[in-house]
């Protein structure tokens, strides 16, 4: 959104008669300071283009070992943390969002990338400060498996406005995602996989090269 400044003219109109004219009056001068503020809200038409841009490539993540998912990508509505399902911003998302799915049969492990954007830019960052609630979740279930909240995953900080990652386990499976924010922009990267190292790994990998894409 642009702002423009208002500037004001202020005429002097002097009058004229046949007797000396009278001493005009001191002027004053009106001075309009235009102060710059930042948006509280994204663009409207340039969301979707963002969103599509933020998006990882097969180049990308296939040194990984990923090759894209027979479902591509999907404009579904995913929730931002398996538990709590629900956040306080997530009525603040923009109807505009992109999840892509990736795979490595072999290793059985999948990643997925959800990007959205939100009506608010603060809510993005707040976000993922709520998101930390899924800390104290303890078990629960999702996609009919059992899990558990296991605590935070350790990543190291990789540049975003804000970031956080958590890992969940069940009996053969490890979940574990990281939210990374910039400005209005939303993105999760969520693995599922055998090995925990492995998930920390391959979020910190796909999170480097996901970052310069969000703008």
């Amino acid at each position: 959104m642009r702002f423009g400044g208002i500037v004001l003219a202020l005429l002097v109109l002097v009058g004229c008669s046949s007797r000396p004219a009278a001493a005009p009056p001191a002027s004053t001068t009106t001075t309009t300071t235009t102060t710059s503020t930042t948006p509280t809200a994204p663009n409207p038409d340039t969301i979707e283009p963002r969103i599509k841009a933020a998006q990882l490539t097969a180049d990308m993540l296939r040194p990984l070992g990923y090759v894209p998912s027979s479902r591509g990508e999907e404009q579904e509505w995913y929730s931002i943390v398996s538990c709590p399902e629900r956040l306080d911003t997530d009525g603040r998302q923009s109807a505009t969002r992109t999840a892509s799915h990736w795979l490595d049969q072999p290793a059985r492990t999948s990643l997925m990338q959800y990007t959205t954007s939100y009506g608010k830019i603060s809510a993005a960052a707040q976000t993922v400060q709520v998101a930390r609630e899924s800390l104290e979740c303890g078990a629960f279930t999702s996609a009919d498996v059992e899990y558990t909240s296991v605590g935070e995953l350790d990543v190291p900080p990789l540049g975003a406005d804000a970031q956080f990652a958590v890992c969940y386990h069940s009996a053969r499976l490890v979940q574990c995602a990281l939210l990374l924010s910039k400005a209005d922009l939303l993105t999760v990267l969520t693995i599922f996989t055998p090995e925990r190292s492995r998930a920390a790994h391959d979020l910190q990998a796909a999170g480097r090269a996901v970052l310069p894409l969000l703008g």
